[in-house]
């Protein structure tokens, strides 16, 4: 009996001791991964996601940059032509970073410094440069790639049949799309059944917008805030309280708040789903060139984009403009969430540091098919790294758009749309498609694009 309690005794000392000894160990910091497990809607948003991130990190490594964490954004070409079908990224951009005011007003409308270089604005300006080099490829190849020469003489070139365009990014745009109210939060049914070839059917359904929603922002635009103290803007929790207030999302103010003048990436899509993703310039060139579907990594809620990106937009059609030009009108892509993640890494948490994502890296990234190699921009500047200006910047993208009209006309190959010469041309204004032009002034004149359309502003126009 004795022995057996000596042994219990003994027993409940060497307990003590090893729980004592592990509480001593220093113990591995909390950490978690930096995207949380997601489901896809469906197998083709999962290829398209995967064509980016692998494009994402090859131009990563070309550039010597690594990113902790940030933003992707990518244009893919899906073509179709020769059976089943081949993906290919034809723009990319990462980043998160803006110009405030007093920047964008020191370039004096000179074009020469990139104002917003979020990843989705980055991605549409190396597709609008893709498409240029493109189309000066077609001039003088006759055809032959993406897109195909004009069948009429003055006419306007095309996309080859069986080629689209899908627009993927890594995370909720910012702004109005990041704003989780008026709607369930979700990511939407499952289309487990479909090959990796086959989009799901998604129709939209009606938005209705009840006063006080409406009221409280529902269709709304918005502007990125500027940094208060140096640091940058991130699709964080949404900002706004009490049922009548005006909400926004992290990162974002109320265009009349006088907190920034560069829109949201929420409201820049939702522009090319009305205007098409070509711009002003190109649009001499190209019907509307709309995007044929949206995919979304960290954050997605399919009913949120449906809003933000297309829906609000509804009524920007022919059956209710009758002033509309030919082929213009608001598109409603199919909204697409991925599992797959940009940011496979795991992040400490300690002290809440892995409460947020942290997208304090200023350096941003841009590339086109046909670029040798990727271009890194600071973003705190909206200049290419070491001060010459971005390739992407509007000044740059001007000449490009200059020298193709000028092989057009050579090739006798240009539109009938465009000015008799460039000397014609002294302005931006006077270089833009008519019928785009007349296209954007019907957007900003009624909906939730009329209070921008209104302003006097410096961002008018990107």
């Amino acid at each position: 009996m004795r022995h057996a309690a000596l042994a219990c005794a003994y027993a409940a000392a060497a307990l003590v001791l090893i729980v004592r000894a592990r509480s001593q160990r220093p113990r591995p910091p909390p950490v978690r991964s930096a995207e949380k497990d997601r489901k896809s809607t469906c197998a083709f948003a999962d290829r398209v996601a995967q064509c980016a991130i692998e494009a994402f990190d090859r131009l990563c490594a070309a550039a010597g940059v690594e990113y902790r964490q940030t933003v992707c954004a990518a244009i893919i070409a899906v073509d179709r032509r020769a059976g089943g079908a081949t993906f290919s990224v034809v723009a990319l951009g990462v980043g998160t970073k803006f110009l405030r005011a007093a920047q964008i007003s020191a370039d004096g409308g000179a074009g020469r410094v990139v104002r917003d270089c979020h990843a989705e604005v980055l991605a549409r300006r190396a597709f609008k440069r893709f498409l240029c080099a493109e189309l000066r490829r077609c001039v003088e190849s006759g055809g032959g790639g993406l897109l195909e020469p004009p069948s009429d003489s003055g006419g306007r070139f095309g996309v080859a049949d069986g080629v689209t365009f899908h627009l993927y990014s890594s995370s909720q745009p910012c702004g109005n799309a990041s704003v989780r109210r008026w709607a369930k939060s979700g990511a939407g049914a499952v289309h487990a059944e479909l090959a990796d070839t086959e989009l799901p059917p998604t129709p939209h359904a009606r938005l209705l917008a009840p006063a006080h929603a409406r009221k409280q922002g529902m269709l709304a635009l918005s502007v990125k805030r500027e940094p208060r103290d140096g640091g940058g803007s991130e699709n964080g929790a949404e900002d706004g309280g009490g049922d009548d207030a005006v909400v926004c999302a992290s990162g974002t103010s109320a265009l009349a708040s006088g907190e920034g003048v560069v829109l949201s990436c929420s409201d820049k899509i939702a522009r090319w789903n009305a205007l098409g993703a070509q711009g002003a310039l190109l649009a001499h060139f190209l019907p509307p060139l709309y995007l044929a579907s949206v995919t979304v990594g960290r954050r997605f809620a399919r009913a949120h984009c449906e809003r933000a990106l297309c829906c609000r937009l509804q009524d920007f059609a022919p059956a209710t403009i009758a002033a509309m030009p030919p082929g213009y009108g608001v598109r409603h892509p199919p909204m697409l969430g991925t599992a797959l993640k940009l940011d496979r890494a795991a992040i400490s948490t300690a002290g809440g540091a892995g409460s947020h994502a942290d997208f304090s890296e200023a350096r941003c990234l841009c590339w086109a098919a046909g670029d040798a190699a990727p271009e890194v921009l600071d973003g705190a500047t909206g200049e290419a790294v070491g001060g010459a200006a971005s390739r992407v910047c509007s000044a740059r993208l001007r000449a490009d758009f200059r020298a193709l009209c000028a092989a057009a006309r050579a090739a006798r190959l240009a539109p009938a749309s465009l000015p008799e010469a460039e000397e014609d041309a002294t302005t931006k204004r006077d270089l833009e498609d008519a019928e785009y032009r007349t296209a954007r002034e019907l957007l900003h004149s009624r909906g939730c694009f009329a209070e921008w359309g209104r302003r006097t502003c410096v961002a008018v126009g990107q």
